[in-house]
């Protein structure tokens, strides 16, 4: 049994679920395990099941210990007896996979494997899916008579203009247990990104789409612009899949409007991204060859 443990937010669930569909391609005994996202208490929970009808595998005993162990191995004062009982759960035959790097793409986590098999990672190339972006993008669709009607309307101009989403991810990035991890971009790369994007088109409308929409509209303030402040909680995904109807895409160092770019199928596509996805880590695999990178 192969078990691919997911966690993070919705954007982090998707790069799990498309490297999970890859595997399922080569291993006949694989599912998927939630139970980090429910004990993370963070964004929305497991939303594939809501959005795309996506089930959730059964909560394993042995996924639960080994994450709690994990969890005491990063603390300084745990590390040793944690290693041990880590060490401990490997002699009973179960392999721990543990993603090595940050947006690194390593074929070999694709290969089966026999046995019990943990996977720990998040997965975020779209080099482990790219001989697929139909079917992805067809696992992904969201459904549209499930928008607001703020939503729907807007996906009408959307359509009908050079729309540009802009998507500026602040609130948790600013966390104080979150900076050292991720920053959030800052209004330069935002000026730029913008400038640059209005010199390959003509007539652009952008879309804004924030966790902190005042700070957007204090600091980029734009008369041909439109500013998505309605959906938050579960109804989030709206902002992922207008971002994705939008013809360009400036996204922020968030994997939300990376997949909102991502899905967006316009084969004339402009996406503007930045060089940093995380701090003080190099992501080398985290962005397709296509896509414009700016500091």
């Amino acid at each position: 049994m192969e078990i691919i443990v997911f966690s993070g937010g919705l954007g982090n669930q998707l790069f799990q679920y498309a490297f999970y569909w890859m595997k399922k391609r080569v291993s006949s005994d694989l599912e998927i395990n939630t139970y980090s996202i429910g004990r993370e208490g963070l964004h929305n929970g497991f939303e594939l099941e809501r959005l795309f009808g996506i089930k959730s595998g059964n909560t394993s005993l042995i996924v639960r210990l080994v994450r709690k162990i994990l969890i005491f191995q990063k603390k300084k004062q745990f590390q040793i007896p944690s290693t041990l009982l880590l060490n401990l759960v490997k002699l009973t035959g179960v392999k721990i996979i543990q993603e090595q790097g940050y947006s690194r793409f390593n074929p070999g986590y694709l290969k089966p494997r026999k046995g019990w098999v943990l996977y720990f990672g998040f997965w975020q190339s779209p080099l482990y899916f790219d001989a697929f972006q139909e079917e992805i993008r067809n696992l992904f669709s969201f459904d549209k008579l499930q928008l607001s009607g703020k939503s729907d309307a807007l996906v009408t101009t959307i359509r009908s203009t050079e729309s540009v989403s802009v998507h500026i991810r602040r609130g948790d990035f600013l966390a104080k247990d979150n900076k050292n991890i991720n920053v959030p971009c800052d209004k330069a790369y935002y000026v730029k990104a913008i400038s640059l994007i209005t010199g390959k088109i003509k007539n652009p409308l952008f879309v804004f789409f924030s966790d902190d929409p005042d700070w957007v509209k204090e600091n980029i303030s734009l008369s041909n612009a439109v500013y998505v402040d309605w959906n938050s909680g579960i109804d989030s995904w709206q902002d992922m899949y207008l971002m994705s109807e939008c013809k360009h895409n400036i996204i922020a160092n968030s994997t939300f409007s990376w997949w909102g770019a991502w899905l967006n199928a316009n084969k004339e596509k402009i996406v503007i991204a930045p060089a940093k996805f995380v701090n003080n880590v190099e992501t080398p695999d985290i962005y397709p060859e296509n896509w414009i990178i700016i500091e």
